[in-house]
């Protein structure tokens, strides 16, 4: 849930569109699911697009956008503490997607 959290308000914070959008959907991937969040917003160059999920990375003063730099680093973690993975499509004036991998987790009611 903070993962999602923390990717819509960034969708939404990092936005100058007069609409802003934050889509997210989900589809099976062989034995995982991938689930992606795009938005319509500023976009990330791709000279930055490794170090934005770096602890304290900011793109951006913090009178232009306010925030601790910490919210992307956190979805990284989360992402990997449930043994996902996390990359970035993103395009400078067009927007960005969030695309997280997770392997399928075992029902153990089912498997025994």
């Amino acid at each position: 849930l903070l993962v999602l959290k923390n990717l819509i308000e960034n969708g939404l914070k990092y936005n100058k569109s007069q609409r802003p959008e934050v889509l997210i959907s989900s589809t099976r991937q062989g034995e995982g699911i991938e689930l992606r969040v795009t938005d319509n917003g500023i976009g990330i160059p791709v000279l930055f697009q490794e170090k934005i999920f770096e602890a304290f990375k900011r793109l951006h003063s913090r009178a232009e956008y306010g925030g601790s730099g910490l919210g992307l680093a956190i979805v990284k973690l989360a992402v990997g503490k449930r043994g996902g993975d996390i990359r970035l499509e993103s395009e400078e004036g067009k927007g960005s997607t969030f695309i997280m991998t997770f392997r399928e987790q075992a029902n153990e009611e089912t498997d025994q």
